[in-house]
């Protein structure tokens, strides 16, 4: 696979092995993960889609034979695994990326509660104590931060960091690209540094994943932006 950051490059490079020729692909699965030579993820995307429709009729069938406590963790299992397993890399990447699994989800979460597709699910999203997939990857991809915090900075610069007003984490790549401003190591930081301050306080993965879960959960962001500006961050 050659990777190309635009569609106008059509760069071909030939490859032998043993008089072999290895022919050229656009797209591979990779531990379970499609990736494509111009990481838009359109093909990982798809199969998420193709996942989670697949999940909307279990649910579906389900849902009269279950209580809605069972219901939830089929929901985990067949849905929100799915989501949450690639989604440190295409959550916040090209436009209309999240919002295509999205709406997916929100069509898993209207089978669960029987409602029509003209119905807002936001209140059942909050009834049932269920991230959005914005929230999904806010959670993702700052828990993967924070776990390995210490391996980004000395014990001396974690503390004059934690002494600081704002304890904002300095983002140490300058992109010029948007597949770069979009991959995880610039917006792990980039996110981190948006929550309250009181969570950038807070040193221990295992508190600082379980209250961000409860924060974002009755937050109920619907995207990304929503998430950045919301002028009441600052005041938690």
């Amino acid at each position: 696979m050659l990777f190309k950051s635009t569609s106008r490059n059509n760069e071909i490079i030939d490859i032998n092995i043993d008089g072999d020729q290895i022919a050229p692909v656009k797209s591979v699965k990779f531990l379970g993960i499609h990736i494509d030579d111009k990481l838009n993820w359109k093909d990982e995307l798809q199969s998420v889609e193709n996942t989670v429709s697949s999940a909307c009729f279990a649910l579906r069938t389900l849902r009269y034979e279950i209580d809605m406590t069972n219901l939830k963790q089929v929901y985990y299992a067949l849905v929100e695994s799915k989501l949450r397993y690639s989604i440190r890399f295409w959550g916040n990447g090209f436009e209309g990326n999240i919002n295509k699994a999205f709406v997916v989800q929100k069509r898993a979460i209207r089978t669960m509660v029987r409602i029509s597709q003209q119905h807002s699910c936001r209140d059942y999203f909050l009834k049932l104590e269920l991230l959005t997939v914005p929230c999904l990857f806010i959670l993702v991809i700052t828990t993967d931060l924070v776990k390995k915090l210490h391996g980004l900075e000395t014990e001396t610069e974690r503390k004059e960091r934690l002494m600081t007003r704002r304890k904002y984490l300095k983002i140490d790549i300058c992109p010029r690209l948007n597949v770069v401003k979009y991959s995880p190591r610039y917006q792990a930081p980039h996110i981190y540094n948006h929550l309250p301050i009181a969570f950038r306080e807070i040193t221990s993965y295992r508190i600082f994943k379980s209250k961000l879960k409860s924060f974002l959960i009755k937050k109920c962001y619907y995207s990304i932006d929503e998430f950045i500006n919301d002028k009441y961050l600052n005041e938690l």
